[in-house]
């Protein structure tokens, strides 16, 4: 055997025996690494496979392999000719919002009111619908699963469901219509009723159990859906002029097989119709705003489970540090018998490198599991393929951080270990030295630690956000050790001579092997996240719930037509308790350049991207609009008559980076209008109060045709009356509760929020962990004291309680750190992350702190308990 490999074996076999003794002080360290690595394998996992999984059904998502949308009016009969016969198969499908409302037969309805004249109240009640009306060749992709009320499917085709039928009689019926089940639960009907949705009566002939393309949807919704015929949409009236009607085009290519075939193809259409007001989506990007809640999201756990890592590194380095304690003879021995250093720090490093292996591969094991268990249930829930399986770059990834992680944390304590001499380490069970490694192990902690920051930078889908985790990380472990040395020596100075145990207790913080850095470390890294996350959530719940002006309006109104504002203003008044009602003009458009490049190419901040994703409002006002006050420039006259000038939000600002005076273009109703900013508006859209992100000055849009939307506050007995009346007196104007809409946000937010929480529980029980294993490194020393104090005369009632008075001090102390620090993250995160409001919530601090102590006192307790139980005579001869 050559000498180079003679100088790695020989290591590794020492190294090997000498763990001939079992992972006795190490299930500490194995459990830190499992859960750590587990959480980021097993979010990066599951999300890589939910991407998959939206990928491999691209085409059932988007129900086609192209496909363009049009809003308020569709395509030419030139451009669908075009389409069809040089594209390929092409089937058009218009999604709108209405109101549904129930109906009954109007003799019997008659009747009815003849009999009780209280019951015309109960025979009709509305709701809000995705209304979405199709061809016959829907869908191109996929199908369409439809069912009964008992779940059982419904074998005749779509289209036979929701043309005319015909009645016994031989008459022709009403057309049919396909529901979802929440409809008809709203609704309080059945299959087989009636209802009127705009000018046209339909029978609910079946429910909609699967909707091949729903998950591709490009809004958000709120509202279930309604499928009727695009034969019969017309006649709803619910496509009046400026009304919000989106119209898509779905196409096949036969023989498409990759992602240039589909830019190629886009190409051709682009170049044909250069003008053209679509907006075009392909198969391989089906569903964007689900990719992009699914990346934040992603990054949000990750960061979170990284959290949980570092904390754990904490119990990794107190595990390795008590382990070399326990091995002080052994490393004493070879460095009496000529071991050098070099060789001492290379078996205890190939140590810790074979045993993070196997916490590294049991947590793979775990994430790889989770997210296989949680893309089934999550793949089943959005009517997806599950696609979600082993990911080796995903795997690979969380090793990588595991690896580094041992690494930073386990060179130190090495280090320290094998530079002092043999006589030091013998005397350092007694009088521990603070001896610093060498200059080479401090080097290659700090590349480490580097390699670990540069691996979650550059692997974020948010690098800049991620920067200022890595701070804001190196910064939490600087202060809290900060803290952890000033506390010592403040408590070193102080003096109680009336309080034994007091005293004691203070003594214990900073006399030689004290685990108070630790403590405060594990502790209090775990409870920064966890304050942060409650306070964050707290926050976002409480802007949907609990923070709502009270101002703030019970209904939105929208697509009123310019014919119906003076009736509809008249019916809304008329109502006794309706006030504040606001009615604006709406037009629907599109950002398409920004001082001469092109939206796309002129975003500079990714996480605002919304504003080029889809179409957006936009309206005119000479009135600065309710909740907004101006952060840059100034507000125009009320009757300003002048080139077209607009007043831009603060997020519209910082997606392009642009303020006062640069220029903006936008597309509305297939026109291009370019424009001067201003003055930028900070908007508190909290308030529900009726806003806009890009307002023009008057001057510009009044001929425009437009519909108006409106807002108006009215006493919750009096909203269902209200809502009745402008549904039948205005068929074609979309009602939106604000409650109901609030009540579905809540579902999303929770759903959320729970996932968000569970990563936390994880963070807690990894610094739990740690904080166990402090405990239990020091309780050597425990055992110790105890029994000295008790051949003193001590009882066992004094001496637990001078150690829960220890834990109690460390507990309290590093709640406190930890409130603050974990104040100031959700404060950054929620005003410069997410831009909303902050409030402070004292019940889940001083939840979070009572759970801090709570935590260390038990752990103290468990810890000097046991050490209370042993004997003073056994233990002394054996000493």
């Amino acid at each position: 055997m050559s000498a180079g490999l003679k100088k790695f074996f020989l290591p590794l076999t020492y190294a090997r025996r000498d763990m001939r003794a079992g992972l006795k002080g190490f299930y500490i360290f194995l459990a830190c690494l499992v859960l750590g690595v587990g959480a980021i394998a097993g979010i990066q996992s599951l999300s890589r496979g939910l991407l998959e999984s939206l990928h491999h059904d691209g085409r059932f998502i988007l129900g086609g392999d192209i496909a363009l949308r049009t809003i308020y009016t569709p395509a030419t009969p030139e451009q669908i000719s075009f389409l069809r016969h040089k594209i390929g198969p092409l089937s058009t499908v218009i999604e709108t919002r209405a109101m549904v409302r129930r109906t009954v037969d109007k003799n019997a309805a008659q009747d009815a009111i003849n009999k009780n004249p209280a019951q015309s109240a109960a025979d009709t009640q509305s709701t809000l619908a995705e209304v979405k009306a199709v061809d016959p060749f829907y869908p191109l992709y996929g199908a369409l699963e439809i069912v009964d009320e008992k779940g059982r499917d419904i074998k005749e085709p779509m289209q036979d469901l929701i043309l005319p039928s015909v009645t016994k009689d031989g008459l022709q019926d009403n057309w049919g219509a396909l529901a979802e089940k929440e409809l008809l639960t709203r609704l309080h009907i059945h299959i087989g009723d009636y209802i009127e949705v705009g000018q046209q009566k339909f029978r609910v002939n079946g429910i909609i159990a699967k909707e091949p393309d729903r998950v591709g949807a490009m809004h958000f919704s709120f509202a279930p859906r309604l499928m009727i015929s695009g034969a019969v949409f017309d006649q709803t009236g619910l496509n009046s002029l400026g009304s919000q009607v989106y119209y898509d085009y779905k196409i096949v290519m036969p023989y498409v097989q990759t992602l240039a075939d589909i830019k190629a193809t886009e190409k051709i259409i682009a170049d044909k119709f250069p003008k053209a007001a679509w907006k075009g989506r392909d198969c391989f990007s089906a569903s964007p705003q689900m990719e992009q809640m699914i990346t934040r999201l992603t990054l949000f756990m990750t960061l979170i489970g990284l959290a949980t890592l570092l904390i754990g590194g904490v119990g990794i380095s107190n595990a390795v540090r008590s382990f070399l304690e326990s091995k002080l003879a052994n490393i004493a021995t070879l460095k009496c018998l000529g071991a050098s250093d070099n060789f001492v720090l290379q078996v205890y490093i190939l140590q810790i490198l074979l045993l993070a292996t196997l916490g590294i591969a049991l947590g793979l094991l775990l994430g790889a599991l989770g997210a296989k268990v949680a893309g089934a249930l999550l793949t089943a829930k959005l009517s997806l393929t599950d696609q979600v399986h082993l990911y080796p770059g995903a795997l690979g990834l969380a090793a990588g951080y595991g690896y580094l992680t041992a690494l930073c944390f386990s060179l130190w304590p090495i280090g320290r270990a094998v530079r002092v001499s043999p006589t030091d380490l013998f005397r350092d069970l007694v009088a521990p030295r603070e001896q610093k490694p060498s200059l080479n192990i401090i080097l290659s902690v700090l590349v480490a630690a580097q390699a670990f920051a540069l691996l979650t930078i550059v692997t974020s889908s948010d690098q800049r956000l991620v920067e200022y985790f890595v701070a804001g990380a190196f910064a939490t472990f600087a202060i809290f050790y900060g803290y952890a040395a000033l506390m010592k020596a403040t408590a070193k100075r102080l003096r109680f001579p009336v309080a034994p145990e007091l005293r004691m207790a203070l003594s214990n913080l900073h006399r030689p092997g004290n685990i108070s850095t630790s403590i405060i470390l594990s502790l209090g890294l775990g409870l920064t996240v966890l304050v942060a996350v409650a306070l964050v959530q707290y926050n976002f719940m409480r802007l949907i719930t609990d923070d709502i002006a009270t101002d703030a309006p019970s209904f939105f109104f929208m697509d009123i037509q310019f014919s119906q504002r003076d009736a509809f203003k008249a019916l809304s008044s008329a109502e006794p308790s309706a006030h504040n009602l606001v009615m604006m003009p709406s037009f629907r458009g599109r950002i398409v350049e920004v001082n001469g490049k092109k939206a796309e190419d002129a975003l500079v901040d990714k996480n605002e991207s919304w504003v080029i994703n889809s179409d957006r409002g936009f309206t005119y006002t000479g009135e600065l609009p309710a909740n907004s006050h101006i952060t840059a420039g100034k507000w125009w006259d009320k009757n300003y008559s002048g080139p077209p000038i607009v007043s831009i939000a603060t997020n519209v600002a910082r997606a392009f980076g642009i303020g006062v005076g640069d220029k903006i273009t936008l597309n509305i109703l297939g026109t291009d209008i370019t424009a001067t900013v201003a003055n930028v508006r900070d908007i508190d859209w909290s308030t529900f109060t009726m806003n806009f992100a890009i307002t023009f000055a008057p001057g510009m849009l009044e001929k425009a045709p437009a519909t108006y939307l409106a807002t108006v506050i009215v006493s919750k007995d009096n909203e269902e009356d209200l809502q009745e009346k402008i549904s039948h007196q205005f068929p074609n104007v979309t009602t939106v509760r604000v409650g109901d809409a609030l009540a579905e946000a809540q579902v999303f937010v929770r759903a959320i929020a729970q996932a968000v929480s569970i990563s936390a529980g994880v963070t807690l029980t990894a610094g739990t962990l740690v904080l166990a294993g402090g405990i239990a490194a020091a309780r050597r020393r425990h055992l110790y004291d105890a029994i000295i104090l008790k051949v003193l005369g001590a009882t066992q009632g004094r001496i637990l309680k001078t150690f829960l008075l220890e834990y109690g001090i460390l507990g309290l102390l590093t709640a406190v750190i930890a409130a603050g620090l974990g104040t100031g993250a959700a404060y950054a995160v929620q005003k410069f992350v997410m831009d909303l409001s902050w409030k402070f919530d004292w019940p889940a601090l001083c939840g979070v702190t009572a759970l801090c102590l709570g935590i260390t006192l038990v752990a103290g307790f468990i810890g000097t308990w046991r050490a209370l139980q042993q004997k003073p005579a056994p233990y002394l001869r054996n000493q």
